[in-house]
């Protein structure tokens, strides 16, 4: 597996990734507390969220999100680098959009492609790790439920959920899970 550097836009905390199957990347940060998330490699604009030029990143993946092909890689690495810039309105809306443009997909297809699950559990997770930087506990740990269910790799959504499972217990939140 390739490793690859990303440089953080605020820190100088290395992002580091690892290619799998759907294209994209696992990332880690320390503006992420921990938590990973995943980057659409395919996608115009990647330059700049490796290099961490976020703000760069967001004006590329703004400028495709209406187009069918990208709509969702766009959506995706938005989702990312708002959320690793902390503008968590921003970061909230294109995390959604994902995760609703990948679940209206599924229901059209019956979910019978293989790797719309995989970028359906990347979106839950990513939203997930949002979720729990922003203090929703509960909304996080349904969402790394979900990730874990469609996953077809389970690394970084094993990490997530069970980063927030010690992250609940050591708060003292129960949550309860849901699924889809």
């Amino acid at each position: 597996m390739p490793t690859h550097t990303l440089k953080p836009h605020y820190s100088p905390a290395l992002l580091l990734v690892a290619l799998f199957a759907t294209l994209s990347y696992p990332a880690y940060s320390n503006e992420l507390n921990g938590y990973m998330m995943s980057i659409q490699v395919n996608a115009p604009g990647i330059e700049h969220l490796r290099a961490g030029h976020y703000r760069k990143a967001i004006a590329a993946s703004r400028s495709v999100r209406d187009e069918p092909g990208w709509r969702t890689a766009a959506y995706n690495n938005m989702c990312v680098a708002h959320t690793i810039l902390k503008d968590y309105q921003r970061a909230d809306y294109a995390c959604a959009k994902t995760v609703n443009i990948l679940r209206a997909a599924k229901a059209r297809q019956r979910g019978s492609l293989r790797s719309d699950t995989t970028s359906l559990a990347m979106a839950y997770s990513n939203r997930g790790v949002l979720r729990a930087l922003t203090g929703d506990l509960q909304g996080a740990e349904q969402d790394f439920t979900k990730a874990r269910k469609y996953a077809t790799r389970e690394d970084q959504y094993e990490h997530n959920y069970v980063l927030l499972q010690w992250n609940l217990s050591i708060s003292g939140v129960a949550a309860r899970s849901d699924t889809d």
